[in-house]
């Protein structure tokens, strides 16, 4: 479950993301009586998206938003979607929420070194750029049948989840990264034609003991999620 603090930077980020460069954000007090939270919690949402780049603060005059240059993020780096979506130039969001149980596929035991036949868990969502569908994804974790705690995920950071729900840290994912064919499910989620062209990123994540813990297929709509690489030339002969 989020903090207050979290669910208040949350909220200012998406007001942020509505609004125009220079728009005047109302006062800490204001936002405190709106959201019903402390003017410190605001504060301290108001410096970290300061931070960020997105909010200018002017002693005695009030916060205005600011709209930073677009950074792609790197391609070898291991960041959430919500932040991909971010560092895009977009406001994220999560819609279609499904956790259930599936059977354990040849696909999933590799992936994950799984033995044992029987079920993973599985959660679906859809991550939205300023409302439009942009990110559909699949991620199968290797939990107790009978485990409930999965169920509180809200869709958001599941990196996050892990570690205060199961005191799980990931610490690197193999990665592939291919172009597909939207499936007839994939072009559902994403609200494009079937057949159409979208980035797949395949990855298997690992805690700190090189043990698999989350597998993960991720579809990727045009037009919204770019990534930066940074190339080397191989000198070798």
């Amino acid at each position: 479950m989020l903090s207050r603090t979290e669910i208040t930077l949350k909220k200012l980020r998406d007001l942020v993301y509505i609004s125009h460069e220079g728009d005047r954000l109302p006062s800490e007090e204001q936002l405190a009586r709106l959201w019903d939270v402390s003017r410190p919690t605001v504060r301290s949402a108001l410096t970290r998206l300061e931070t960020e780049g997105y909010v200018v603060r002017r002693h005695g005059i009030g916060s205005y938003v600011s709209k930073p240059p677009v950074t792609y993020p790197p391609i070898d780096s291991l960041l959430s979607v919500f932040e991909i979506v971010r560092r895009n130039g977009f406001s994220p969001a999560v819609t279609n929420v499904q956790i259930d149980d599936v059977p354990i596929t040849a696909k999933i035991r590799q992936a994950m070194g799984i033995e044992a036949h029987g079920s993973v868990k599985r959660i679906v969502r859809t991550v939205t750029a300023n409302g439009t569908p942009a990110i559909y994804l699949i991620d199968f974790l290797s939990l107790a049948p009978d485990d409930v705690t999965i169920q509180k995920f809200d869709g958001e950071t599941l990196s996050k989840f892990l570690q205060e729900a199961y005191n799980l840290s990931l610490a690197y994912a193999m990665t592939t990264i291919s172009v597909a064919g939207a499936s007839p499910e994939v072009s559902q989620a994403l609200a494009i034609s079937f057949g159409a062209p979208v980035l797949q990123i395949e990855q298997t994540a690992y805690a700190e003991n090189k043990c698999p813990v989350v597998y993960s297929l991720g579809y990727y709509r045009e037009g919204f999620v770019t990534y930066t690489v940074l190339r080397r030339i191989d000198n070798m002969p």
